[in-house]
């Protein structure tokens, strides 16, 4: 269909997912024959899923398609290991795990002193953070543990993971899941 809208220069071209199925090189090497194609006056009509992948592409920003294809990748490989269903958790847990593994990541490069490295990673974070819902402000963070700490009343560190239990729900992909749990322990060391 591609080669015979280079050739016959039809009035409007339709593709479905056509970089679904290719790897990083070929969806770049098929996105510039469609804005050829385009160029030349064709309307090139594109259904997909990926959005903002696609927008990447087209603006040629590297990172960010780097990182969106990593997640895309990261979401699959989760959806057939796990047989988890697609759905906005799946999504979120992907992309917090995301910035977990970088923020990991991050300590190492600043340790080595590699800024190049620590650069790109922070760069790398701050496109990932705008996929998960708008974060809870310390005083949100801090009513909801009150309030899971009022209804499940603990008497030690013992009782941390009924509170994670209680609280995670609500704050999976709000907050910072590690500065959650150094807030309880926090908390059940003052009780």
């Amino acid at each position: 269909a591609i080669a015979r809208a280079l050739v016959n220069r039809p009035a409007i071209l339709v593709a479905d997912e056509p970089t679904g199925n290719l790897d990083p090189q070929n969806s770049d090497e098929l996105m510039e024959v469609l804005i050829r194609i385009n160029d030349r006056g064709t309307t090139v009509v594109m259904a997909t899923h990926a959005k903002d992948i696609v927008n990447a592409m087209k603006e040629k920003n590297q990172l960010r398609l780097s990182v969106l294809r990593m997640v895309k990748g990261a979401i699959q490989l989760e959806n057939i290991n796990n047989k988890k269903e697609l759905n906005n958790e799946l999504f979120i847990d992907v992309v917090s795990k995301q910035i977990k593994q970088r923020n990991e990541s991050l300590e190492e490069f600043k340790k080595a002193e590699r800024t190049d490295l620590a650069e790109k990673t922070l760069a790398e974070i701050e496109i990932l953070k705008e996929y998960l819902p708008e974060q809870l402000s310390k005083k949100e963070i801090e009513e909801i543990l009150n309030l899971a700490f009022d209804k499940i009343k603990p008497t030690s560190s013992k009782d941390m993971g009924a509170i994670m239990k209680e609280v995670t729900p609500l704050l999976k992909g709000k907050a910072d899941m590690k500065e959650i749990s150094n807030l309880i322990k926090e908390k059940l060391t003052n009780l």
